[in-house]
């Protein structure tokens, strides 16, 4: 007989898990965000699944469900890599795996100023969504 192993998320796992799949993820009516933003220049370590890199990119702004890096190096829309950086508060070694959700090499939208690419982070921990919550959260 077949023996059935289940795996049962904790409350923090299941809601980033459904906050993934909310439609216009971190954007609320007319495009206004959920999640709070907040600039932040520092080095971001780019890995992909294999560990090829790293590549270190400037972050401009942060929120905790994303990040915007200056590049003039641009990856396809979708390109999933290991983000690795110092969380800004307590400068702990952070490592999300985050896909690139926009490439603007004009800079476009928020960040007119700096060509770049919008990473969206997929798998998060909780204590680290809560900590850049708390980041951005204090303006």
């Amino acid at each position: 007989m077949r023996q059935s192993s289940l795996n049962f998320l904790t409350e923090g796992e299941l809601e980033r898990a459904l906050r993934r799949l909310e439609p216009g993820r971190g954007q609320g009516p007319r495009g206004a965000r959920r999640h709070g933003r907040r600039s932040l220049q520092q080095d971001f370590i780019l890995r992909d699944e294999q560990g090829w890199g790293p590549i270190r990119l400037e972050s401009t702004d942060i929120s905790p469900t994303g990040v915007f890096l200056a590049s003039d190096l641009f990856f396809d829309e979708g390109s999933g890599f290991w983000l690795e950086f110092k969380a800004p508060r307590s400068g702990n070694l952070v490592r999300i795996w985050g896909n690139v959700a926009r490439v603007s090499p004009d800079g476009q939208g928020s960040n007119a100023r700096r060509p770049g690419m919008a990473f969206e982070f997929l798998d998060i921990s909780e204590a680290d969504w809560d900590e850049l919550n708390r980041y951005t959260l204090r303006a």
